[in-house]
């Protein structure tokens, strides 16, 4: 069936005909129900579906700057970061960077050291590195020591103010089976190197 403005008119005065026959109480009754469908529609179909994406792009909008400004103060910052790198990198002795003279490099640094503060070195062996990314590793020497204690004390603390980042990465002392004076160090040494 078409519907026709000669259709609706006679359908829309027989309405109004059957509302303005009720009583003034149930015509009130009808319009406030009437009313309160129409809420109860317009919340639920419009308003409620607005509100839940309004708070949901804010939620968007608020993760969004959070992102950026971490991203702007990464970036305000990185200048620093590489002025910091750069000083480090010039304290640090990076004349062997090389992978395969790193190993000879260390054992070179620590017979000399070695010598210089009278220590016996009796086995030395250079462990396998741990290269990372990028080419920056860590390079281990295990070795037995023989000394006194203060000859010991001194090597450790001239190795660790190096610029070779040198650490004692573990050690184990013990009394020295013949000589009471001495001590017998089983020490691995660490150094750290970084890729330019």
């Amino acid at each position: 069936m078409k519907l026709t403005a000669s259709s609706i008119v006679p359908k829309l005065k027989k309405l109004t005909d059957r509302f303005n026959a009720l009583s003034r109480r149930e015509r009130t009754v009808l319009s406030a129900a009437l009313v309160l469908v129409l809420l109860v529609v317009s919340d639920y179909g419009v308003i409620r579906p607005l509100a839940r994406s309004i708070s949901e792009l804010r939620e968007t909008i608020l993760l969004r700057e959070r992102a950026a400004l971490h991203n702007m103060s990464s970036l305000a910052q990185k200048p620093l970061l590489d002025a910091i790198r750069s000083l480090m990198l010039q304290r640090l002795d990076l004349t062997d960077t090389d992978p395969e003279s790193i190993p000879s490099s260390m054992l070179h640094d620590l017979e000399l050291k070695a010598r210089s503060h009278g220590l016996e070195l009796k086995e030395v062996k250079p462990q396998a590195p741990d290269i990372g990314e990028g080419g920056a590793g860590e390079y281990r020497v295990r070795m037995q020591v023989e000394s006194t204690m203060r000859q010991w004390v001194l090597f450790m603390a001239d190795l660790v103010r190096t610029k070779k980042l040198y650490t004692i990465e573990e050690y184990r002392m013990l009394p020295h089976p013949t000589d009471v004076n001495k001590i017998k160090s089983y020490v691995t040494v660490k150094r750290v190197v970084f890729a330019e």
